[in-house]
């Protein structure tokens, strides 16, 4: 009797365990589709199990400029103030999966050159606002600062976020502080770290 229970908790446990262990995702971007210098008509959208909103593919370092280099391969995704104006904040939600754990991702702030394939690096700071499943309430928010390398170049920082930010179903992204405005400011990221659970 003993044992027929003590294999049927170490069978619940062992699936429990499988089930909630999620995939391992890293997004970053270079399999999309990009054309070189016009990234407002190139939607990320749903990527790897992700909805990125507001988010366009940019082909990075065309013409032989690099000031605004990719953290892996040459694209990147990007918002600047054509995604403000037409469609809204920016946001990674859970789009074809239930839950994720956001672990880390690069970013850089450009100025907006409308295009911003060639903008030239700035200081900003960039807010990450963490809601769990099933809230509307805002969970945690994270604020990460981006300090050019030089004034006309710059690789991407790494933001790593808490352990505590597991289950989540949405992280809104905003920039509010930099260089010229909030407006006038190009986001880019690239190489996003997350555990996604189907």
């Amino acid at each position: 009797m003993f044992s027929s229970f003590a294999f049927v908790s170490l069978l619940s446990l062992a699936s429990a365990t499988f089930i909630n262990r999620g995939t391992q995702q890293v997004a970053t971007f270079d399999d999309l589709t990009g054309i070189p210098a016009v990234s407002e008509i190139n939607p990320v959208g749903s990527y790897k199990g992700l909805k990125y909103n507001s988010l366009d593919i940019l082909q990075t370092g065309v013409l032989g400029i690099s000031g605004t280099p990719a953290q892996s391969g040459n694209q990147v995704a990007a918002a600047s103030i054509t995604n403000y104006l037409a469609t809204g904040g920016v946001s990674i939600a859970a789009d074809t999966v239930k839950y994720f754990d956001l672990q880390s991702l690069y970013f850089l702030c450009a100025v907006d050159t409308v295009s911003s394939a060639v903008g030239v690096p700035e200081e900003c700071s960039v807010a990450f606002t963490a809601y769990k499943k099933g809230s509307d309430v805002a969970y945690d928010t994270f604020n990460a600062q981006f300090n050019p390398d030089t004034a006309l170049s710059s690789k991407m920082h790494k933001v790593e976020f808490p352990v505590s930010w597991f289950g989540l179903e949405k992280v809104d992204v905003a920039v509010v502080s930099a260089a010229t405005t909030e407006t006038l400011t190009a986001l880019l990221i690239d190489t996003v770290s997350y555990k996604s659970y189907n």
